[in-house]
């Protein structure tokens, strides 16, 4: 009877240790262990849009100050993975400074643009940037007139840009800029507010 028994013991610590897996995989399965958390770092850029587009108006003045509009329309490309855009501009502009007898008119203005941005907030992105571009139109720049005796020149001559500003909620945008503008022309401030679509952060 004690041998029945010892071998009644025996069998049962073998099928035991046989089911033993098949219940720890159970455990695992049926999610007893929390499961290791994984950390994961997304860097600046990482999650905007590839492409966007936007316009923008607002007030520009010559460096002398007085007064005038701008208006634009860019195209740009964001390096997903970096804080760096390219955009393509095209603008138009008029200023007018009657006191000190100086004027502006672009007929057009195209420019490309490269932009460092601060993507380290949802709703708040910094940028700024620098550009280069061809402008045509007419100017009056006594200061520059160079023996014009003041007349209205026609002209067309290159321009550098160096711009600031910030974008909010992914679709709003205010610029500053200022445009060095080549040939005698006088130079821009500008201060714009603008729309941006499709880039932002993605959802």
């Amino acid at each position: 009877m004690k041998n029945d028994t010892v071998i009644y013991l025996l069998a049962l610590l073998c099928l035991c240790s046989l089911h033993a897996p098949k219940m720890q995989a159970q455990t695992l399965d049926g999610g007893w262990d929390l499961p290791e958390e994984k950390i994961v770092k997304v860097r600046a850029g990482d999650d905007v849009g590839r492409f966007e587009a936007g316009f923008d108006f607002g007030y520009a003045t010559p460096l002398r100050l007085g007064y005038g509009i701008k208006m634009d329309a860019e195209a740009r490309y964001n390096m997903v993975g970096t804080p760096w855009d390219f955009g393509l501009q095209f603008a138009i502009l008029g200023v007018n400074s009657p006191r000190w007898g100086v004027e502006l008119n672009s007929n057009a203005m195209v420019s490309g643009h490269v932009d460092y941005n601060w993507r380290l907030w949802n709703n708040i992105a910094p940028y700024v940037g620098l550009g280069v571009g061809y402008y045509d139109g007419t100017y009056l720049n006594p200061i520059n007139a160079s023996g014009h005796d003041g007349k209205t020149i026609s002209s067309d001559s290159a321009f550098l840009s160096v711009r600031a500003g910030c974008e909010f909620w992914d679709h709003l945008r205010v610029t500053a800029e200022y445009r060095q503008l080549f040939g005698g022309a006088p130079s821009v401030l500008s201060l714009c507010i603008g729309w941006s679509f499709f880039g932002g952060h993605r959802r």
